[in-house]
Formats: C-alpha cells, structure tokens, sequence
C-alpha cells in the first residue's frame, strides 16, 4: 500500500460540542483542504491534534524545537506552548484536526504519554490512522465521543510502543494483551489467571507487561472494563449491578467507585448524560 497517496477530502466540520462538561471533552473536529496552518507564533490554551494526509510543511515551537512534517505525521499542541506549523512557502497541505480539552485529557500527561518534548508522531498507514480519526466523532452523545478519543490516544501510543520492541518482544505483548482483553468471559479474565496461560509467575508476568506496556496489568485490564461498561449503560434495560458483574466487579459500590475514578462521573450521571 502507497501509505502517502493523497486523500481528497473537502473542507468540512466534523463535531462541535454541543454540551459544555467540567471533565472535559472534544469541542470540535473537522478537515482542512490546502489549509495555510498557523505560520505565527500562536498559544492556543487547548489540546489538538493534527494530522497531514496530504503535503508536506514545518513544525516549531518556543522550546526551540524545528521539524519537518510530512504526511502521516500527527503533531499534538499542548494548551500551554506557543507553536507554528503549516506548509512551507509556496506549499499546501491537507490536515484532520481534532480540538480536546478539560481534566480528564491533563491526566494523560503523569504517566508520560502526553510528551510535549514529543509533539510529532509518525502513523503510518495513513488510511488506517485518518479512519481512526473519523471513528472518534461518530454519531454519538458527548461522552461517547470524549471515551472514543481517550482510546484513540491510548492507540496511539501502543502503536508507537510496538514500533520500538523487539519481534520477540511485540508477540509476547500481543499475546497477553489479547488474553487481557478477553472481556466477555465468565468472570473477566483476571492478570493472575493471563500469567498462568503465558506459564509465567505473576511477578515476572507483571514487571514484563508493565514493562513493554508502559502501564500495570492490572491498570490495563481495569481501563478496559471501564470501555466496556461505558459502552453497556448504553443499553437501558442492564442494571448497575449486572453491569458490575458483568465486568468482574465485587458490588456496585466498588464499580461505581472506579468508573467515577476513570471518567469523571458516576455510572448513574454517565448514564443521565446519554439518555
């Protein structure tokens, strides 16, 4: 596949955010044909995303950081650093723009995968990444949307983690990523349980995941039940208990707790907020 074969998209918006929410959320989305970028130094006091599917240009910053950009790059603006990017001189580009902002999205820089010193990222192909970007504002409540970029961003980085291990390294990971992920059993499959099926004690299963991962086991499993359990309060007619046992939680005091944790709200507010 010819990853940097131009994509033909109008100018056009996307999303804009039809609800104002103290925990943040995604304020606008859209698609720039031949767009001019940002050439002066501007601080935009929000998250963005933009990513290139057609061109070629420059990103810089008050750090004094230069680069390049081409197509299939995606360059992150943080809220706080005054950038410049755009096509170079006598150039144009086509870019995806995602606007984000709010507590929830500030979280994602303590463990490091919001780098400022990083704000250029390569995704390659760009088909695959521009559809990705498109799915994040997809019909759907607010909530919904703001979920769907969390797991875009999480994507992302385990996207990029993968590109820097080792073939041996990346199968083990899928491997137990794949057994993490198995939501739907019976009670959902515990980080204990994934070790044993990798023949491997918990501890060292632990320190390895973590390690290729760049996040816990049990962190990882956790964020995926919360997906799952944002995604059946959708559907009226489960309770708040089936919900907690669907996904592996002892009560629904304990599922409450940890979902508020996670996204900000209680399963009930969640839930009042898509109605």
């Amino acid at each position: 596949m010819n990853t940097n074969t131009p994509i033909v998209e109008p100018t056009r918006l996307l999303w804009q955010k039809t609800v104002s929410s103290s925990i943040g959320g995604v304020d606008i989305a859209g698609f720039i044909r031949h767009s001019g970028g940002v050439q002066s130094s501007r601080l935009f006091g929000r998250y963005a995303l933009v990513y290139v599917i057609d061109g070629e240009g420059h990103y810089g910053d008050q750090r004094g950081f230069e680069s390049p950009v081409r197509c299939g790059d995606l360059i992150f603006i943080f809220p706080e650093m005054p950038h410049n990017y755009g096509p170079d001189s006598g150039q144009r580009w086509s870019e995806c723009y995602i606007v984000f902002d709010g507590p929830i999205f500030d979280a994602w820089r303590a463990p490091g995968f919001l780098d400022i010193s990083r704000p250029i990222i390569h995704l390659d192909p760009t088909q695959y990444w521009l559809r990705k970007l498109q799915s994040i504002v997809e019909p759907g409540s607010d909530l919904s949307v703001m979920i769907r970029m969390q797991q875009f961003l999480a994507d992302v980085f385990d996207n990029q983690r993968r590109i820097m291990l080792g073939e041996s390294q990346q199968r083990w990971l899928e491997k137990a990523q794949h057994l993490m992920n198995a939501l739907e059993t019976d009670p959902p499959l515990r980080p204990q349980l994934a070790a044993q099926r990798m023949e491997m004690p918990y501890e060292m299963f632990r320190r390895t995941f973590t390690q290729l991962a760049g996040i816990a086991p049990g962190k990882y499993r956790d964020a995926r039940l919360i997906d799952l359990a944002s995604r059946l309060l959708h559907d009226r007619h489960r309770t708040l208990r089936q919900i907690a046992g669907h996904c592996g939680f002892c009560d629904e005091f304990h599922f409450s707790r940890r979902f508020k944790q996670k996204i900000g709200l209680s399963p009930t507010e969640f839930r009042g907020r898509i109605a």
